[in-house]
């Protein structure tokens, strides 16, 4: 190897470990819309109401079981 080396910081490692590793994993950027209208009603009506990232893991969740 020519030229001269220069130690990388960690995240700079983590970044090129992430990197190298998702060489095998397939990219797909799926997109949908959805109607969220009655779902903030309900959420709304609620004195406390759920995180959306709760709600949309519930849903992955129940589609994934199939």
């Amino acid at each position: 190897m020519r030229g001269r080396t220069i130690k990388l910081s960690a995240a700079r490692r983590l970044v090129g470990d992430l990197m190298r590793f998702s060489i095998g994993v397939p990219r797909v950027t799926v997109q949908r819309q959805m109607n969220r209208g009655a779902r903030q009603k309900a959420r709304m009506s609620q004195s406390s109401s759920p995180y959306w990232t709760v709600i949309f893991l519930k849903g992955n969740a129940l589609v994934s079981q199939g």
